[in-house]
């Protein structure tokens, strides 16, 4: 028999997290199921890293309960968390043209990724950069989708404009910093005494100690702010945001029922008495962005901080501690 290693082996059995009902991610086991069936058009990846993210912990806990509808209404639609992958292609399903076993690839899947194998559109993988390592490439994923989006796209930021990024340190935070800058953005990042250093390791040009500054009562007026904890007020944000500047809260809320919603709603009320403008940020996974964080892996424009590797068997704890947030840089995991 082959090893499950080699491109094409023969085993039919694979170790995954899953998720069997709603409930703490530390209630997550490692099990041993059947291998993901190849359909048409996808391929066969033998995963080396896969990237944890927020939105794993909200699917496994199954909050807010607004948001039922799309995580599974009594128990996970995912049964096995994890997004974001990159490995070695093992097989091609029928229609495939782009890729070939052994080539080492990265990219997203929807689930399945906290597993050995993973079956995954031949449209949503990209080769991975030769100098790029599996760990980087995994972390080139929903988080940092996020952030292009809210830089280019929301914040629309253009060279020398001033962007204030809360938990810059975070997930999708150190990406819009490396991001901002990367488009001759000034950038401002604010994270807790621990992470001053790191940020400053990320090319902030200003750096905030939120423990000992509170950067909305500063006298400096931002073109936009990147808010990814949302742990300060509207009307406190919208004190040092330009009059034509723009706020865009990044992501979810652990608000149990309606998460984001309310201050969303806020948000657009105040839209319309104001000239500044307000946003929900979620990424959209897309083949096109792909190939630019891709482009971005290669050229050194983005560098994603992995602040810890694990095992599966590590991923209900890591988890845990995503949904106590914090989490500095990106946790990834090792199937």
């Amino acid at each position: 028999m082959n090893s499950p290693d080699t491109p094409g082996s023969c085993v039919t059995t694979m170790r995954a997290v899953v998720a069997e009902r709603f409930g703490s991610p530390s209630t997550l086991a490692v099990r041993t199921v059947a291998l993901p069936r190849l359909a048409e058009g996808h391929v066969r990846v033998r995963v080396r890293a896969v990237s944890l993210n927020p939105a794993d912990w909200h699917g496994v806990v199954g909050r807010p309960f607004i948001a039922r509808p799309s995580l599974g209404l009594r128990s996970p639609k995912r049964l096995v968390p994890g997004t974001d992958i990159a490995g070695t292609v093992d097989e091609i399903g029928p229609g495939v043209t782009s890729f070939a076993p052994g080539d080492e690839v990265f990219g997203f899947v929807s689930g399945g990724g906290c597993a050995e194998y993973a079956s995954v559109p031949e449209a949503t993988l990209a080769p991975k950069p030769a100098a790029v390592s599996f760990d980087a490439a995994a972390c080139a994923g929903v988080a940092a989708f996020t952030a292009l989006q809210a830089v280019r796209d929301v914040a629309r930021l253009d060279a020398g404009k001033h962007v204030l990024v809360n938990g810059a340190t975070g997930g999708v935070g150190h990406f819009a910093v490396q991001i901002a800058k990367s488009m001759g953005g000034e950038v401002t990042a604010v994270c807790s005494t621990a992470h001053v250093d790191a940020a400053r390791s990320l090319g902030a040009d200003h750096v905030i100690d939120y423990s000992t500054i509170d950067f909305t009562t500063g006298s400096t007026r931002y073109d936009a702010i990147l808010d990814s904890p949302g742990n300060r007020s509207l009307r406190d944000c919208r004190r040092v945001l330009e009059p034509d500047g723009v706020y865009g809260l990044i992501g979810g809320s652990k608000a149990p029922v309606l998460g984001p919603i309310p201050r969303l709603v806020a948000a657009r009320l105040l839209g319309l008495v104001s000239s500044q403008r307000f946003a929900l940020v979620f990424g959209r996974e897309t083949p096109q962005d792909l190939d630019v964080l891709r482009a971005m892996l290669d050229d050194g424009s983005i560098r994603p901080m992995v602040s810890r590797t694990m095992s599966l068997d590590e991923v209900p704890s890591a988890l845990v501690e995503i949904g106590h947030g914090h989490t500095l840089g990106k946790l990834v995991a090792h199937p």
